[in-house]
């Protein structure tokens, strides 16, 4: 189910010029990840990707023991995504659209968070899990470069595993854990018989959101990776309070209304903002759209403190349907002199 899509891949922990690790229990992981963006579809067996035409790369990272265990490399963890992104000397000369990093720490290092930057830096869009101990987003989700997904359980409820914080993006299916629970069902590896089986973790939720984001490319190969960033986090559905919130980011990733953005900026239209201003007891609530160039006019604004919010305008491509805010921000409009006044507000 995934041989037509799989790239000759490398070990970064072994040297091995391959990913295979020959049966060995070490490529379970990766091998269901790998299912969930890119499992094959019309084949009659198995399940189908998220993105079921790119193709996907594989590089280990880990050495397979004979009890089984996998440690992860750390210099390889970073040789790899060097490789990956094209940055160096023995990097792909071409780098991937998307790298997915299903895996985590607690602790960061400084020559990570410059690997990772500098893959960002080069057009890779990196997408990361959160975690699966329910405590604060492990690394390298943690850093800015990247994307951190959390994970969503049944009826898109954020699975109580999930991992959550202030760098939190966005969640996807991840599966519920416990007697009763269902997990992301997918490609297992051969020392599994090349069957299927269910996992559940942020681990299942990150290919998720790499497979939609390795769509947003295949529409619109100009997309840049804030721009892939900004859609995703505007165009998913909101879980939790109005906004981003600590537990579900900016809310669950809605692939139709990103892949409708994305294909409306590769037909060069103008993607246009809703604008709102609102005091602290909504006695005054003023909302506009920015015109072809992002700016704005409001006009009869009282003197105060206020709320200025902003998030993609609601389109006939996605029926209507408002999205979560990109940005929230305190604004206080004070005339000196002067009837008008310039506002700004920070996009992500």
């Amino acid at each position: 189910d995934l041989a037509g899509n799989l790239l000759p891949g490398k070990n970064f922990a072994t040297g091995a010029n391959t990913a295979d690790t020959a049966g060995h229990e070490c490529a379970r992981h990766g091998t269901h990840v790998a299912g969930t963006i890119a499992a094959l579809e019309g084949n009659g067996i198995g399940g189908v990707g998220v993105a079921p035409r790119v193709k996907v790369l594989p590089l280990a990272i880990g050495t397979p023991q004979t009890g089984g265990e996998c440690p992860l490399s750390t210099a390889g963890f970073m040789e790899a995504v060097r490789y990956a992104s094209g940055v160096g000397a023995n990097a792909l000369e071409t780098p991937v659209d998307v790298i997915n990093l299903s895996l985590g720490g607690p602790v960061g290092s400084f020559l990570e968070a410059r690997a990772l930057a500098d893959a960002a830096g080069n057009g890779v869009v990196v997408v990361a899990s959160s975690g699966n101990n329910s405590g604060g987003v492990l690394y390298p989700a943690a850093y800015a470069s990247t994307v951190a997904v959390g994970a969503t359980g049944a009826n898109n409820v954020v699975a109580s595993y999930s991992n959550w914080g202030v760098e939190l993006d966005v969640v996807a299916p991840g599966g519920t854990t416990g007697s009763t629970g269902v997990g992301v069902y997918s490609t297992t590896d051969r020392a599994s018989q090349g069957g299927y089986a269910q996992s559940v973790g942020t681990s299942m939720a990150a290919p998720h959101v790499s497979g939609v984001a390795a769509l947003m490319r295949s529409v619109n190969p100009d997309l840049t990776v804030t721009d892939i960033r900004t859609i995703l986090e505007g165009t998913a559905t909101d879980l939790g309070p109005d906004g981003w919130d600590l537990y579900s980011g900016y809310g669950i990733v809605n692939a139709p209304e990103a892949l409708a953005y994305s294909f409306s900026g590769s037909q060069g239209s103008t993607q246009t903002l809703q604008i709102e201003l609102v005091n602290d007891d909504s006695s005054v609530q003023l909302q506009t759209i920015t015109d072809a160039n992002q700016t704005f006019t409001l006009e009869n604004v009282p003197e105060g403190t206020y709320r200025l919010k902003a998030r993609l305008n609601p389109t006939s491509e996605t029926d209507g349907v408002e999205t979560a805010w990109l940005a929230d921000q305190e604004v206080t409009v004070a005339y000196t002199g002067d009837t008008v006044q310039d506002l700004a507000v920070d996009l992500p």
